[in-house]
């Protein structure tokens, strides 16, 4: 099964300073204070919540945004992430390793 995200190695995470999410994210996070999610201190509940429920720019953000490695680690520690939808990012990221 092929998708169209790109691979995005090699991309930096975001600079500190930017404290605000792109609102294009807001529907992944309908039942909380969208303006009070800081990128960086909430890093792993954005990146849950984009995993299961982003659409395809949501998950090009977090790939442009949060290190392969990092999000490698909170794919396998997660408690928000289904069998399936875990399954599915692991094989995502390691068939990005196998080229």
């Amino acid at each position: 099964m092929q998708d169209n995200l790109p691979h995005l190695a090699g991309r930096h995470e975001m600079e500190l300073g930017e404290k605000m999410l792109p609102e294009t994210l807001k529907s992944c996070f309908w039942d909380c204070d969208f303006a009070s999610l800081d990128p960086l201190v909430h890093r792993r509940f954005i990146a849950e919540r984009i995993l299961v429920y982003g659409d395809s720019p949501a998950v090009r953000w977090l790939l442009a945004t949060v290190p392969a490695e990092v999000l490698k680690e909170i794919i396998s520690s997660a408690r928000n992430l289904d069998p399936k939808t875990r399954n599915y990012w692991r094989m995502w990221f390691d068939s990005r390793t196998d080229h």
